[in-house]
């Protein structure tokens, strides 16, 4: 069964795609076979890690960056919040096999770090966030890539945060080029952690404009008992209906929460729509200068 599960990945990835409109791609960036004998995270070779660049004061306020050096310059830039309910988690492993595939594409990665609760609430997460944004745009020349051209990403609270990020954006900045969310906990935070509402700092995505949102791809599991998959059902349905941009809502049967922790054919699933995700998205902008 579980097997099963993992092969049939691929064919729901694909499925999803069409259904906002978008074209699978017929190839697999990697064989079954070679996620089956490797099947943990490891750096590409050719993948340039770059650790701990400041972005900020504050100890946590550190990124990591992955590129491939030599890559043509101009390429797009994700931006990826790594999860753990905001009181615990590091950049150090959060997405990784996204992370690696890009990179080796071309793409600027950008993992980083930001403060904890309950050292600090929702208003300094989202400053955090933000200020990688900011980061990403008067550095991100630097490394060879885009500052235009941002996607961010996240998986469990941090796609909650990026969601955040991307539906507040400033209207005189750049807009975003597109939005990932991996097993989203889309919960409010102020309910979850007993603080107290705060008028001017957002802590519920379905609280939001939905119309604000860029292109988005949502992946989720079926067997996730961390966050429930309905509510990234329900959170795609609602950005679909508001945008024009595509919206991908994808629900890997026997996926768990940290469906991405391994090399899997679930997480080559989500990486190889990705790949069809952002090349629609980025088709729309210019032409990307990556493989």
């Amino acid at each position: 069964v579980l097997i099963g599960n993992g092969v049939r990945a691929r064919a729901v990835m694909d499925r999803s795609l069409v259904d906002a409109g978008l074209v699978p791609s017929v190839q697999r960036s990697r064989s079954l076979l070679s996620i089956l004998l490797r099947p943990f995270p490891r750096q590409p070779a050719g993948v340039e890690l770059i650790k701990n660049l400041s972005y900020g004061p504050h100890a946590r306020h550190r990124l990591d960056i992955r590129r491939r050096p030599g890559a043509a310059t101009g390429a797009p830039v994700l931006i990826y919040f790594h999860g753990g309910g905001y009181f615990t988690g590091s950049k150090d492993r959060a997405g990784r096999p996204l992370q690696h595939h890009l990179a080796e594409r071309g793409w600027l990665c950008v993992s980083a770090n930001y403060r904890l609760h309950p050292e600090v609430g929702m208003a300094e997460h989202l400053a955090d966030a933000r200020a990688v944004v900011r980061w990403a745009r008067e550095h991100a020349a630097e490394y060879g890539a885009d500052p235009t051209t941002i996607v961010l990403a996240g998986s469990s609270a941090g796609a909650h945060l990026a969601a955040l990020c991307a539906l507040t954006q400033d209207v005189d900045s750049e807009p975003l080029a597109g939005l990932i969310c991996m097993y989203g906990w889309f919960l409010d935070y102020a309910v979850y952690h007993g603080e107290q509402p705060d008028e001017s700092t957002p802590t519920n995505p379905f609280a939001l404009d939905p119309s604000k949102v860029p292109p988005t791809l949502l992946a989720h599991g079926t067997a996730d008992v961390l966050a429930e998959a309905k509510s990234a059902r329900d959170l795609g349905a609602r950005f679909a209906e508001a945008t024009a941009g595509p919206v991908v809502s994808v629900t890997f049967p026997g996926g768990q929460h940290g469906f991405d922790a391994f090399s899997s054919w679930r997480a080559q699933a989500l990486s190889d729509g990705v790949d069809v995700f952002v090349d629609s998205v980025l088709s729309g902008r210019r032409t990307p200068n990556c493989e």
